[in-house]
C-alpha cells in the first residue's frame, strides 16, 4: 500500500477513462544528493506529465545543498513540460528528527520541511503537504510513532493513506 501505487489507484478510480502510468524511480535509503545524476534517465527519460518528489532522507542535508537540489529537479522537470507536485516527509521515531517522544505533540519544526515548502512557493510546484498532515495526528490524539510500521521510519498502510489524501487534493 506505499503510497505511490495507493496513489495512482486513486486516480484510476476517479479517472477511469485515463491512462495513469507509474513510474516509481524511489529507492529507499537515498536523498537527492546520490540520485540527482541519475534524474534525467530514471525519471524524466519516461516523459512523464506529472512528477511528485519526495525525500525523506533530505532532513538530514545541509540547507544549501537541499535547497539547491529541489530546484535543479523541479526547474529540470518543468522544462520538459511535466507539473512537480513537492510532497513534504512524514515524520520518523522522535530521537531521528532530534526530538525527544514529549516533542510529538508540538508542530513538526524540521528545518528541511520549511525549505521544502519554500522551493515549492519559489519555483511555483504544487505542494502536498503531508508532514502537516503527521503534525496533526499528534495534535489530535495518536502519536505519529503508531503510524510506521517498523516505529522508527516507514509508514504503514494508514500512513502512506496520508499521502494519498493529499496529493488527491490536486484533482
Amino acid at each position: 500500500m506505499a503510497f505511490p501505487w495507493s496513489f495512482a489507484r486513486a486516480l484510476r478510480e476517479k479517472y477511469p477513462q485515463a491512462s495513469v502510468k507509474l513510474v516509481n524511480a524511489g529507492i529507499g535509503g537515498t536523498s537527492t544528493a546520490g540520485r540527482l545524476a541519475n534524474f534525467d534517465a530514471e525519471v524524466l527519460a519516461h516523459r512523464p506529465d506529472l512528477v511528485t518528489i519526495e525525500f525523506v532522507n533530505d532532513c538530514g542535508l545541509p540547507a544549501e545543498t537541499l535547497l539547491n537540489n529541489w530546484r535543479q529537479a523541479i526547474q529540470r522537470t518543468k522544462a520538459t513540460g511535466a507539473d512537480v507536485i513537492v510532497v513534504t516527509p512524514h515524520l520518523v521515531m522522535p530521537p531521528w528528527m532530534g526530538w525527544t517522544y514529549e516533542d510529538m505533540w508540538r508542530l513538526d519544526n524540521r528545518e528541511a520541511v520549511e525549505l521544502m515548502r519554500q522551493v515549492a512557493r519559489e519555483t511555483g510546484a504544487g505542494l502536498a503537504d503531508v508532514s502537516r498532515r503527521w503534525d496533526h495526528l499528534c495534535q489530535e490524539g495518536p502519536s505519529c510513532v503508531t503510524l510506521l510500521w517498523n516505529g522508527i521510519n516507514h509508514p504503514d498502510n494508514r500512513g502512506h493513506e496520508l499521502f494519498v489524501r493529499e496529493l488527491m487534493t490536486f484533482f
